[in-house]
């Protein structure tokens, strides 16, 4: 199984508004698993209030890499 991953901005077409924030983008990350012919996808967005980062979760996605299959 190989894993690849990538970090993109989404920009939305309104704010997203909460009690605490409102935001007009998030920066996430992409993955995708690839198995023979077969690619599954998903995407994230770390939250700082839970102490999450682009930074950590690609260093989440480096380390079970090698668990994958």
């Amino acid at each position: 199984m190989q894993l690849q991953s990538r970090v993109f901005e989404l920009e939305y077409n309104e704010p997203f508004v909460i009690s605490r924030s409102s935001d007009t983008s998030s920066e996430v990350v992409q993955v995708a698993i690839r198995h023979g012919d077969l690619v599954g996808y998903g995407e994230g967005a770390p939250d700082n209030h839970y102490d999450e980062s682009i930074e950590s979760a690609m260093r989440f996605l480096g380390q079970v890499e090698p668990l994958l299959g």
